[in-house]
């Protein structure tokens, strides 16, 4: 008799067991997992001079929390800043929604330059490919922007992400309705703000911010390029381009360049020949 209680006794406590771990898994799969950088907008430079570049970033965390479909858009005042490049993270296992069915791709929608400036935003969209929700594995959207010359010092230029085109969201077939799993907490605006003098890092002569052959080879085509009549080239360079400082873009820039990289230590990243005024 005693016996029979003590095994009663124990099965009551391993079923307790069970079903307080089988409630605890379910919880996990609900929360979003912890990540170092907070969802929603974030801006690298938020003070760029006029003819300066800045970049704004659009992440997500991935999370153990299933999804169906992803809508990020953010807004931008087309006559204050154009965009140069934009660029996103492909969500494994999801396709752009212009493309459910096609399977998997290696582009987004929505997210050329062109697109961006003529609509006044830039965006990702997806769903989950095959409409089975799947744990959402995270995301990180990419704009660069450049600020248009005529801009006046201190103007703000606002970025921002409404409820309605900025979520996660998953399809509840119980409630016939799609649930918003946006992290809590996502930054949904960024200002930026323009200032009067840009920081020049000369050598920088594409503007991506920084120093290697690319801006040899911007400079080789801004020359093959130029029309000395009207001292204009259909090629653009940034104001890095002055890569000996001297107030001019010509052909020393180059050679400064040359012999920047000829005396240059990889390991300490650092050359001996120095850009910018002497």
């Amino acid at each position: 008799m005693k016996n029979a209680w003590i095994r009663k006794l124990v099965s009551f406590v391993l079923c307790a067991v069970m079903v307080f771990a089988a409630g605890a898994y379910g919880a996990v799969r609900l929360l979003p997992i912890a990540a170092e950088e907070a969802a929603g907008v974030s801006v690298d430079n938020a003070s760029p001079a006029p003819g300066g570049t800045f970049t704004v970033t659009v992440f997500f965390p991935a999370m153990q929390e299933q999804f169906d479909a992803a809508d990020l858009k953010v807004r931008f005042d087309k006559t204050l800043v154009e965009a140069t490049e934009v660029t996103a993270t492909l969500i494994p296992g999801a396709v752009p929604h212009e493309d459910t069915g096609e399977g998997p791709v290696e582009t987004i929608v929505h997210s050329e330059p062109e697109e961006a400036n003529v609509n006044a935003f830039f965006s990702a969209s997806y769903y989950a490919e095959g409409g089975d929700p799947v744990d959402f594995p995270g995301v990180t959207l990419t704009a660069t922007f450049k600020v248009k010359e005529t801009v006046a010092v201190g103007t703000v230029v606002t970025f921002t992400a409404d409820e309605n085109d900025f979520y996660l969201s998953r399809y509840d077939a119980d409630a016939y309705q799609d649930v918003d799993i946006t992290p809590a907490g996502a930054v949904r605006s960024v200002a930026v703000t323009v200032t009067e003098a840009p920081a020049i890092l000369y050598g920088d002569a594409n503007d991506d911010g920084k120093i290697d052959g690319k801006d040899i080879t911007r400079l080789r085509k801004y020359f093959a390029n130029y029309d000395y009549d009207t001292e204009t080239s259909t090629v653009e360079i940034g104001l890095g381009a002055d890569a000996n400082g001297d107030g001019k873009i010509d052909g020393k820039d180059i050679t400064r360049l040359r012999k920047y990289f000829a005396n240059y230590d990889y390991d300490t990243e650092t050359s001996t020949v120095q850009l910018g005024p002497q």
